[in-house]
């Protein structure tokens, strides 16, 4: 998906062609801009509000839920008045946080786990309508509660197409990694079946792997950044050049 000499530049000179792998995440993806079947639940979690937003705009009209988590959601509870301690956020789109975060197909967590990123000292925090202090100076919100898990779980059991691309939570660093792993095992569980399952993204893939689960997903998308550039309705350089060749 970047413009660069080995994915669109060798294009220009000598004959080039998808291959087959290519080939399949593409109709894959088109599958879900098309003709996805309702229930259409999106997952998007992950630390880029930069790439997401893009997404967001552009699958929001299409899907009937979007669950919400990590950097995305910190970012929203920030704008709104939270104290969130250390949390990771991007306050370069508030705005964009603010408004997709009032959107009623947009669910978002009850309930988090805040700590140190060591996992020696954590605890679980219920969130209040009203805004409140989350963490502490020095904490960060390290995943989504209990409570959260099982409210998502509700939406990803009545879907019929499902896309996930970013985790939840800090899932590298125990206990932190209980609501990434709980939803890649839902995301599975529905797929190649009931729901046809689309993921994507680096820690996404490291996520399904733990849960040893990969091979029950319809489509793992193996670009991160280029399958949400794709969803988001950008035009990508690799493909641009083989289509001109």
């Amino acid at each position: 998906h970047r413009p660069a000499a080995s994915v669109s530049g060798v294009a220009k000179y000598i004959p080039s062609y998808a291959g087959l792998l290519l080939e399949s995440e593409i109709k894959g993806l088109q599958k879900v801009l098309q003709k996805p079947k309702s229930h259409f639940v999106v997952v998007l979690g992950g630390a880029k509000m930069e790439t997401k937003v893009p997404v967001i705009k552009k699958l929001l009209p299409l899907c009937d839920y979007m669950l919400v988590g990590g950097g995305i959601f910190n970012t929203y509870l920030k704008a709104k008045g939270y104290g969130v301690g250390s949390s990771l956020v991007d306050m370069e789109f508030k705005k964009e946080a603010l408004n997709y975060g009032k959107k009623k197909k947009v669910i978002k967590p009850i309930d988090v786990v805040v700590g140190d990123m060591e996992g020696k000292n954590y605890r679980h925090v219920k969130l209040n309508k009203k805004p409140h202090q989350i963490c502490k100076k020095g904490e960060f919100i390290l995943d989504c509660g209990p409570e959260t898990i099982q409210l998502f779980a509700k939406y990803i059991k009545l879907a019929e197409t499902i896309v996930w691309n970013g985790a939840l939570g800090v899932f590298e660093q125990k206990p932190y990694d209980i609501g990434t792993l709980s939803i890649a095992r839902l995301v599975a569980s529905r797929s190649k079946g009931k729901a046809y399952g689309v993921i994507g993204g680096g820690e996404t893939l490291q996520s399904m792997d733990m849960v040893g689960m990969t091979e029950y997903v319809d489509l793992v998308s193996t670009g991160g950044g280029a399958m949400l550039e794709f969803l988001s309705g950008k035009i990508l350089p690799g493909i641009k050049a083989v289509n001109e060749k």
